[in-house]
């Protein structure tokens, strides 16, 4: 007697989100990435240097979020003892 096969299950499957961000981000890159990349290509003729440049030029727009975030890191630095002060001067 052959095995039966599974029966379907009438339960809607759930989407996982993992799954659902990585469909998301491999449709952009392919969808914008060869806008970047392709020229890149044509100008280095090697796409491991075209991805280099690319990553290098994704640096380089960004840059000014990570140094926003270190200047207001260093001035939260600056004030902490007089936050450490009240918090004792209000909790004492």
């Amino acid at each position: 007697m052959p095995p039966k096969a599974p029966r379907p299950s009438s339960a809607p499957r759930t989407a996982d989100p993992t799954d659902c961000l990585r469909q998301f981000c491999a449709g952009v890159a392919n969808r914008y990435g060869s806008y970047v990349l392709k020229p890149l290509h044509d100008l280095t003729g090697n796409w491991v240097w075209a991805s280099i440049l690319t990553v290098l030029i994704i640096k380089l727009l960004l840059y000014p979020l990570p140094a926003k975030q270190y200047q207001s890191f260093a001035k939260m630095r600056a004030i902490q003892p007089r936050i450490e002060a009240l918090k004792i001067a209000v909790w004492a």
